[in-house]
């Protein structure tokens, strides 16, 4: 359905029961960072997340990280294959995923 579709689809307010999304090789603009995240904000369920090869860049990172603090006790899975976060971001989320398993 492509990243168009996917967007419009993650407004669904039903939608936030999902408990796996997968966006793998969709590139995310900053308007679609943006649903993405105020999607996984209303996410009460979700447990894997697939957002690789996405082309997320550190401005998104760092909002992803402080989103994904709030689902560290649900989300089992995420992947952040191939995307372009390598600096603070991949820190902040590297540092969620270990605060979650103490």
């Amino acid at each position: 359905i492509g990243l168009e579709g996917a967007a419009r689809i993650l407004e669904v307010p039903s939608l936030s029961s999902l408990t796996f999304l997968s966006l793998r090789y969709n590139v995310l603009s900053e308007e679609g960072g943006e649903k993405l995240l105020a999607w996984l904000h209303s996410a009460q369920q979700i447990k894997h997340l697939d957002l690789g090869y996405c082309c997320i860049d550190e401005t998104l990172g760092l909002k992803l990280a402080e989103e994904l603090k709030l689902k560290a006790q649900t989300l089992e899975c995420l992947d952040l294959r191939g995307n372009a976060m390598l600096g603070t971001a991949s820190q902040k989320i590297a540092q969620v995923a270990i605060d979650s398993e103490s």
